[in-house]
C-alpha cells in the first residue's frame, strides 16, 4: 500500500542541498530524491490551490450572508409598515361599525384615509414584489458565484498533474544525460591510465618483451592489457562515481535552489492566507457576540 506523499518542508529540501554538499554522499538514488521532493512540492501547491479557493469562498460566503441580512432588513421593515397599515384599517372599520357619520368632513377624512391606505398597500406590494426579486437575484448570484470559484480551482488544477510530469521527466533525462557523460569521460580516463603507463614505459624504454621480441606497437602491448583490466577492477567503478557526482550534484543543486524558490514563494503565500483565515475567523466571532 502507498503511503500518501507528504508536503514539501524546507527543512527537509534544505537537508537534502547540505546532502549535496557532501560528494560522498551522493549516489545514484540522489536524483531520485530530488524528483520525490518535487512530488511533495506538488501537494504543497494543491494546498495552496485549496486555501486560495476556501478564502475565496469565505468571502463570496460573508458577502451573501451581509446581503441576505439586507434583505431580510427591508422585510422586517415592510412587515412593520403592513402591521400599521392593518392597524389603520381596524381603525377605519371600528368608525364605520359605528354607522355612516352625519358629518360630510368626517366622512370625506374617513374616504381619504381609505384611499391613502389602498395607495400605501399598492406601494407595499410592489416593494415586496422587487424584495423578492432581489432576494431570488441574490441566490442566484451566489450560487453562479459559486459554482464559477469551483470552475476555476479545477482550472488551476489541471495543469498541475502535466507541470509536474515535466520536472519529473526534466530530471529523467538530466539523469540519462549524466550518465552518457560519466560512460564517456570514465572510458576516457580507463583507457588514458594504462595508456599513460604504457607512454611512460616507451619514452624511459623499459624493455618489455614478448616470446622474446621487443613489442613496440603500444595498443597490443602486454603491460596496456594489464594496466585496463587492474584499472576495470580496482578503479572503474570510483572514477565512475566520482564523475557521476560531479555531474549530478551540479545539476541537482542548481534545480534543488531553483525547487527552494518555488518552496519559499509557496510556503509566504500560504503563510498569508493561513492569518488571513485566522483573522476572518476571529473577526466573525468578534460581530457574532456583539450581535447577542
Amino acid at each position: 500500500m502507498l503511503m500518501p506523499l507528504l508536503e514539501l518542508t524546507e527543512s527537509d529540501l534544505k537537508a537534502y542541498l547540505d546532502k549535496l554538499s557532501k560528494p560522498s554522499l551522493f549516489s545514484n538514488e540522489s536524483l531520485g530524491q530530488l524528483s520525490l521532493m518535487y512530488s511533495r512540492f506538488r501537494m504543497n501547491e494543491l494546498g495552496r490551490i485549496n486555501l486560495e479557493y476556501d478564502a475565496d469562498s469565505r468571502r463570496v460566503e460573508q458577502d451573501y450572508i451581509e446581503e441576505k441580512k439586507r434583505c431580510q432588513y427591508k422585510l422586517d421593515e415592510l412587515k412593520r409598515q403592513y402591521k400599521q397599515i392593518d392597524n389603520r384599517i381596524i381603525s377605519v372599520e371600528q368608525k364605520l361599525s359605528r354607522g355612516i357619520p352625519e358629518d360630510l368632513a368626517l366622512i370625506d377624512k374617513l374616504i381619504a384615509e381609505q384611499e391613502a391606505i389602498v395607495q400605501e398597500q399598492e406601494y407595499l406590494n410592489a416593494a415586496k414584489s422587487a424584495l423578492k426579486a432581489q432576494v431570488t437575484n441574490v441566490d442566484i448570484t451566489y450560487g453562479k458565484t459559486c459554482e464559477k470559484l469551483s470552475q476555476n480551482r479545477i482550472a488551476r488544477e489541471m495543469p498541475i498533474p502535466s507541470r509536474f510530469e515535466q520536472y519529473a521527466m526534466g530530471i529523467k533525462k538530466a539523469d540519462q544525460k549524466i550518465r552518457i557523460k560519466t560512460s564517456l569521460f570514465a572510458l576516457i580516463l580507463i583507457i588514458g591510465v594504462p595508456l599513460m603507463l604504457e607512454f611512460v614505459a616507451y619514452k624511459t624504454k623499459i624493455p618489455i618483451t614478448t616470446t622474446g621480441a621487443v613489442v613496440h606497437g603500444v595498443l597490443v602491448h602486454y603491460l596496456f592489457l594489464v594496466a585496463l583490466i587492474l584499472t576495470e577492477l580496482f578503479l572503474a567503478e570510483r572514477i565512475r562515481n566520482k564523475i557521476y557526482a560531479f555531474f549530478g550534484i551540479r545539476y541537482a543543486v542548481t534545480s534543488g535552489n531553483a525547487l527552494l524558490k518555488l518552496l519559499s514563494e509557496n510556503l509566504d503565500a500560504i503563510s498569508k492566507l493561513k492569518k488571513s483565515a485566522v483573522e476572518t475567523q476571529q473577526t466573525d466571532e468578534v460581530m457574532e457576540q456583539l450581535n447577542h
